[in-house]
């Protein structure tokens, strides 16, 4: 199993569950919560003079009578929607099996982008090489000196050490390599987006890119497996 540990404050973790999958390897730890935004009420109150309101003036205070109780009754429903964001419904959408899983999760939280696995993991492959590359050095650098840049692969665990960064992407470019923390927040930089890890009953493991706009679909993470939960 690989280890996971936060890279250069872009993932905030959770550690309330002592059998999460994040391991406390000597970084800081930060508690984090995920809050799936609410869509913006579409309702505006607009203001319309009319030739008739000039004439009989009281029309025109029933009308910014009218505005007022419109907007209380908006402002209940805000209130409403917020105590009722966590129970929204949601359907779960599974993926491959076959160490693809975070990968096929992303394409299927982004389908109108990415069609399948492949395409996500060649594309965050190229972001760290190009656009991003000091960042995917001192990080990988950083979990090297640790002694946890880990891949997994056919069932098998392997250990590179810090000359070996070159080794370890080259196996990261196979299907069938496990992404773990770098990649998870790798792919949060390169889309801007927030991505939440969640355990099968709601319980939150951690969350990347937490000022990054926010998906209305949640990774759960089952130890050994990604899927996406869809909201609606």
């Amino acid at each position: 199993m690989v280890r996971h540990l936060n890279v250069q404050n872009d993932l905030n973790y959770s550690d309330s569950d002592e059998n999460s999958f994040v391991k406390n390897n000597g970084f800081d730890k930060i508690m984090g919560e995920m809050s799936i935004e609410d869509n913006q009420i579409p309702c505006k109150i607009k203001n319309k003079m009319s030739i008739e309101e000039d004439m009989f003036p009281h029309k025109k205070w029933n009308q910014s009578m009218k505005k007022k109780n419109n907007k209380q009754q908006i402002a209940k429903l805000k209130v409403k929607n917020e105590c009722n964001k966590n129970n929204r419904k949601y359907f779960d959408i599974d993926t491959v099996n076959n160490g693809d899983c975070f990968f096929d999760s992303i394409s299927k939280m982004l389908p109108k982008k990415y069609s399948n696995a492949g395409d996500v993991r060649s594309s965050v492959m190229k972001y760290c090489f190009t656009d991003e590359f000091e960042w995917t050095k001192n990080s990988l650098k950083m979990l090297a000196s640790a002694d946890a840049l880990n891949v997994t692969y056919e069932g098998n665990e392997i250990n590179f050490k810090l000359g070996e960064l070159d080794k370890y992407m080259s196996l990261m470019k196979k299907s069938g390599a496990w992404a773990d923390d770098f990649w998870i927040a790798a792919v949060s930089k390169m889309e801007n987006i927030k991505l939440g890890i969640y355990s099968p009953e709601g319980k939150l493991y951690a969350i990347y890119g937490e000022d990054h706009r926010v998906l209305d679909s949640i990774l759960i993470y089952t130890g050994s497996h990604y899927y996406v939960r869809q909201y609606y």
